[in-house]
């Protein structure tokens, strides 16, 4: 568990908002957020590891990942330690633009894998970009001062791995073995289908022509 004041600069509105159509985090518009998270919690650790080496409970870090705040986030040292996140009553689907978001608090130097549970497919984290966000840890530096860590996000576009836009997901892992990354949030963008143009078969594309050049002609004469 990582207890975190979130920095004045920035207003609590400024990180969540909630309306009745989107949740707004960090700038972003999704349709929701995850609802659920669990994993091998004896390997994610508190904030100090001294306090707390047995790790937090199940029910802190699934707090932590669903509570649509980017600034409540878990670590874990443990080489195979993953997180699955599910979406309960929202299923995600491959939209225009990205799909997902997953946040992180740290130094941006975020590495993993987002695995596909509903079709086994997975996506190497993307870049993380800084949000312009950073919060106030509840522990100092060697010199008595706050520590601060920046909010980043990584996004991904389903398109990146060819996927349609009827596949519901709602199941994924998050595998961030070695402490290498920080989650603290996962959203979707899009939790509707989307459409995808059907190509017409050669043979109706060649009626549909010839339908088209006698109109052609019956219009002439």
């Amino acid at each position: 568990m990582k207890n975190l004041i979130i920095n004045t600069t920035f207003a609590l509105a400024l990180l969540v908002a909630n309306s009745a159509s989107a949740i707004t985090i960090a700038g972003h518009d999704f349709a929701a957020t995850a609802s659920s998270a669990t994993g091998s919690a004896d390997t994610f650790l508190n904030w100090n590891p001294a306090l707390d080496a047995t790790g937090i409970s199940a029910d802190q870090l699934n707090s932590d990942m669903t509570d649509n705040n980017p600034g409540t986030y878990v670590f874990s040292s443990a080489a195979d330690a993953y997180i699955d996140v599910g979406f309960g009553i929202n299923n995600v689907y491959n939209g225009a633009g990205y799909d997902l978001a997953l946040f992180f608090v740290g130094d941006g130097g975020h590495t993993g894998n987002l695995v596909l549970s509903d079709t086994g497919q997975s996506m190497a984290f993307t870049t993380p970009t800084y949000t312009g966000l950073f919060i106030d840890e509840l522990f100092n530096d060697d010199q008595g001062n706050p520590v601060q860590s920046p909010i980043y996000v990584s996004l991904f576009d389903f398109d990146d791995i060819a996927l349609d836009g009827q596949t519901a997901l709602n199941n994924f892992r998050l595998e961030i073995g070695g402490a290498s990354a920080v989650p603290s949030l996962m959203a979707a963008f899009h939790t509707s289908p989307t459409m995808t143009a059907v190509p017409l078969p050669a043979p109706l594309l060649l009626l549909a022509s010839g339908l088209f050049g006698l109109g052609l002609l019956r219009r002439k004469k």
